[in-house]
């Protein structure tokens, strides 16, 4: 009777984890970046060229074919914009999670099994709105997708106190390997790419 009062995600002391490598320290699950279409490709391959050579912002610019992707899904924009706002997240940050992890797309899952612009695990979202916002979340809503991912990286916010790479990394790879394990190899492009973006829409 004590199990079937317990709802799974409420066993959990912080939110699961999506991207534990395996012993070999490889993801098998995760890709750098998101399944995209060839139109987009080139924007990314930009990105991994300004990562890698670790740009400075003012040497930095946003191309005009990641410009127009963005222009196309000013909607989202918007909705992540305005939930950073209501959990005190710096917009930059939110923005870019949300690009890196989607490109802003609502309609994407990983082959992990992320959902949604903030590519959330149906595990993650079920702790969120038991733990953080006291309803359910409905991970395929567009809105509740971004009000969830935006409410975790204000929790990584606080618990890291503001360390961008360990917030970026619970994101990415779990709070509670990111506590005990620090921030995995696999992490870490991940990071220095959304720091890029951070970066770009910052200014």
């Amino acid at each position: 009777v004590f199990c079937q009062l317990i709802r799974p995600s409420m066993l959990h002391s912080t939110p699961p984890g999506r991207h534990a490598p395996t012993q070999s320290g490889r993801d098998p699950a995760r890709r750098p970046f998101p399944r995209i279409n060839r139109r987009e490709r080139p924007a990314l391959r930009w990105i991994r060229a300004k990562e890698s050579k670790a740009a400075a912002p003012e040497q930095a610019t946003l191309p005009a074919s990641i410009r127009a992707l963005m222009a196309k899904r000013e909607t989202v924009r918007r909705t992540i914009v305005e939930e950073a706002q209501r959990y005190d997240v710096p917009a930059a940050l939110a923005l870019a999670v949300a690009w890196q992890e989607s490109g802003w797309q609502q309609g994407v899952i990983s082959h992990a099994g992320a959902v949604g612009v903030m590519q959330l695990m149906p595990a993650t979202a079920e702790w969120v709105g038991d733990v953080m916002l006291g309803t359910p979340v409905q991970i395929r809503d567009m809105r509740h997708n971004v009000r969830a991912g935006v409410r975790l990286l204000a929790h990584y916010l606080a618990h890291y106190d503001g360390d961008r790479a360990r917030v970026l990394a619970a994101y990415y790879q779990g709070q509670w390997a990111t506590d005990h394990h620090g921030i995995y190899p696999v992490s870490r492009p991940y990071i220095a790419s959304i720091k890029v973006l951070e970066r770009l829409f910052d200014d």
